[in-house]
């Protein structure tokens, strides 16, 4: 008779009496990266690249020593240190990379040095001055700017500049 391999390990998740030393080795690799984490099916799962592998010490350790993790868990902690801007400044539903800016309504590169001379600049301070005023004198709790996405809110301006070149020609015609 021949052996057949049970298909619990060609998965690659844990079977039933692999407790040993690898297992515990990965366990031990998911606590000390909070960003990996366990999959239904037993396999290991990086939430910040999105990468799946299987539940072995021998696969995980390179991956977590790699320049593909390192990269994305440097640029996670660069987004976390931003995050001391918000309300005011935050991440971006439309544009991955970028921040939103919810009182001058721009959008920033995603680093310290562009939200500090964003935040510096005239337009920012006119914003909270004027966004200080409209809280006090109507009692409006929130009236931040909403993030729209960039591709509409570039239609209606195009709409809103041929309006005013139809008028334009419309009014030297009349004269």
């Amino acid at each position: 008779a021949r052996s057949v391999r049970a298909p619990a390990t060609m998965g690659g998740g844990p079977t039933p009496g692999d407790a040993g030393a690898g297992a515990a080795d990965v366990e031990a690799l998911l606590r000390e990266f909070p960003a990996l984490g366990r999959t239904e099916d037993g396999r290991v799962k990086c939430s910040l690249t999105g990468h799946v592998m299987h539940a072995k010490p021998e696969v995980v350790r390179p991956y977590v020593q790699g320049k593909r993790f390192a990269q994305a868990s440097a640029k996670a902690r660069a987004m976390d240190a931003l995050k001391q801007f918000e309300p005011h400044i935050v991440r971006s539903k439309f544009l991955p990379d970028k921040l939103f800016c919810r009182i001058t309504g721009r959008y920033l590169a995603a680093n310290e040095r562009a939200v500090e001379q964003h935040s510096a600049g005239r337009r920012f301070e006119r914003g909270v001055e004027a966004l200080s005023r409209k809280k006090t004198e109507t009692g409006a709790k929130n009236v931040l700017l909403t993030e729209r996405d960039p591709t509409l809110v570039e239609e209606e301006r195009r709409e809103e500049a041929a309006r005013e070149k139809r008028k334009r020609e419309a009014e030297a015609e009349a004269e």
